[in-house]
């Protein structure tokens, strides 16, 4: 497995704030399991906006270039992520939530046999526990979510093996 990879979103020839705060996310989340950070930015011309991710705190910056990725395409996305991660074989892919990771996320979870935990909005502090054999969970962080519209509050942990699927929603806590 490869650490944490962060998968950033070009629009407008920016990245946009709630991807800079998917890449805090993956500095938490790598930080609280000790695994290294990188990200990958999928798009057409994506040199320049590559320069600008690796000025922040990351181990690899890498650059997937096409032109069919230049204008999205929810089939083009999931196509070129899976083979990234089939390739990477990442313990964590962390997401932005916004509409287009909403539309094409769960259908590169699904071909990957895993689920998307969405709507993320904290990484649970100290939920990281040494494993045992009872329950094989522990030693996973707890992503927190929230359900009926803020009512209330659901915990997950990635129970299986494989990548571990997430979007986080801005100011994650």
């Amino acid at each position: 497995m490869s650490g944490v990879w962060v998968v950033l979103e070009e629009r407008d020839e920016k990245i946009g704030r709630i991807s800079w705060e998917a890449v805090a996310a993956g500095q938490k989340l790598g930080t609280h399991l000790g695994l290294v950070v990188s990200a990958v930015l999928p798009g057409m011309r994506t040199e320049e906006l590559a320069a600008e991710v690796a000025t922040k705190a990351l181990a690899r910056v890498v650059r997937m270039e096409h032109a069919l990725l230049g204008t999205y395409t929810p089939d083009g996305f999931t196509a070129a992520l899976e083979q990234f991660i089939r390739a990477e074989q990442p313990d964590y892919v962390v997401f932005p939530h916004t509409y287009q990771v909403r539309d094409y996320a769960p259908a590169l979870a699904a071909r990957l046999g895993q689920v998307l935990i969405g709507d993320v909005t904290a990484i649970a502090e100290g939920a990281t526990l040494h494993r045992t054999d009872k329950d094989p969970s522990a030693g996973t962080p707890v992503f927190v979510r929230q359900l009926m519209q803020g009512r209330l509050s659901g915990e997950y942990r990635h129970a299986g093996g494989g990548t571990c699927f997430v979007s986080v929603q801005p100011r994650l806590s």
